[in-house]
């Protein structure tokens, strides 16, 4: 079965690195949260304001290492009073449930971060209620750490030694 998770995040300004940063946490919350791989996606649509021209937010995928999920940008409708700088994506996921539950009624879990958290208040769910830390060591690469809240390294998850199959190194600010 074929679902579909939202996220929206916004970038500090219209300079490259300030919006692949902003992709790149949004993207990663969106995994975690969703306890999930690359393996699981099948396409994502990212769309981004009209004051976002620095950089497509589509590359902050590849450099994950979304090297077989179809990606699509676009440019988002300019609306009077809508988040500047915002960044908006939409993932097409294979979902058969996580084990012991049924695909048809796993909850998804959509990530609103930074300033996109005013577009939808009720999914805007505070970053400490998720996964706290992961950690992955790839042979030959750099160790990254995603640390959520500050605190120490966590496991290796499955969820982010999918996603980066030891090609990518992450540094979370």
């Amino acid at each position: 079965m074929l679902r579909a998770i939202r996220g929206a995040t916004t970038a500090a300004t219209n300079e490259t690195e300030a919006i692949l940063t902003a992709v790149r946490e949004l993207l990663l919350e969106l995994v975690a949260a969703n306890q999930m791989g690359a393996d699981r996606l099948v396409c994502a649509f990212f769309s981004a304001t009209p004051d976002l021209d620095a950089a497509f937010p589509a590359r902050a995928a590849r450099e994950l290492g979304w090297t077989d999920v179809a990606l699509f940008g676009m440019q988002e409708l300019a609306v009077k009073g809508a988040p500047e700088r915002c960044v908006r994506v939409m993932l097409l996921v294979h979902d058969a449930g996580a084990p012991g539950r049924d695909e048809r009624t796993h909850e998804l879990h959509h990530v609103y971060l930074r300033g996109a958290k005013s577009l939808r208040p009720d999914l805007a769910t505070p970053r400490t209620t998720r996964a706290a830390t992961a950690q992955v060591t790839a042979p030959g690469v750099a160790e990254y750490a995603l640390n959520r809240q500050g605190g120490g390294g966590g496991a290796p998850s499955a969820f982010a030694t999918s996603l980066f199959g030891g090609f990518f190194t992450f540094y979370y600010l």
